[in-house]
């Protein structure tokens, strides 16, 4: 559950940092901790209001919403943007992300440099672990009924904390309305610890995946061997 609130804890942070330099930059409104502190509210009472409604009402209608804007908005920096250099930016960063892969995600203080360490990269990789649990429960939840190379394909290229504290599937529309409010105050109480926010940030999440990493170490072997039983059991294999 920690390891959750991090995870979640992060981008709420983040996209408060940005969203409020980005109102500075487009209107002139101070960017500063008002500005974020007021884009938390908003976004706490957002989440707030769409847990009320339930999973087929509000949660349905936004992330609905969220797919058409992610997508109309890819369409129109693809159509109107530099898009010969997305296009080479991003073939040439997939070929350095295959060839590199093991020896950035291997690196020691011992062998990389001293900022490599504690900058994005190393930062990324304990974020995700972070994520594992979260995403883990959610992806099981929407993917019932599908297969696992069809679930791995949504999940790696198409890009519910609540019930892990309730115990079963089904929490209070009150118990979640409780963990939005309460991760958006520790997002304010951790943007509110100075200039070096991101940084602390950053270190939040960093710490509390450390345990995880090693909880979620077995799941390497348990998993393929879950899902070539599962596959035995369908007739697939």
């Amino acid at each position: 559950m920690i390891a959750v609130v991090a995870g979640t804890v992060g981008p709420i942070g983040f996209l408060a940092t940005q969203m409020s330099f980005g109102l500075h930059q487009l209107f002139g409104i101070t960017d500063g901790y008002t500005t974020q502190l007021t884009v938390l509210l908003i976004l706490a009472g957002v989440y707030m209001a769409s847990v009320m409604t339930g999973l087929h009402k509000g949660i349905q209608l936004l992330s609905r919403f969220n797919v058409l804007l992610a997508l109309g908005i890819a369409a129109v920096i693809l159509l109107f943007g530099p898009t010969l250099f997305l296009v080479n930016t991003y073939t040439q960063s997939m070929g350095e992300y295959v060839t590199s892969f093991f020896s950035m995600a291997t690196m020691t203080a011992e062998t990389a440099p001293d900022w490599w360490m504690k900058w994005w990269t190393v930062f990324f990789f304990a974020w995700f672990i972070g994520y594992t649990p979260l995403m883990a429960v959610f992806v099981s939840r929407i993917s019932r009924g599908r297969t696992v190379r069809e679930m791995i394909l949504a999940v790696a290229l198409l890009a519910p904390i609540a019930m892990v504290s309730a115990g079963h599937d089904e929490p209070s529309p009150w118990i979640r309305v409780f963990w939005g409010g309460a991760m958006a105050m520790m997002a304010a109480i951790l943007l509110y610890m100075g200039a070096g926010q991101i940084g602390v940030l950053q270190q939040f999440i960093v710490i509390t995946a450390i345990p995880v990493s090693l909880i979620i170490l077995p799941s390497l072997w348990t998993g393929p061997k879950a899902a070539m039983a599962m596959a035995r059991e369908q007739g697939i294999v």
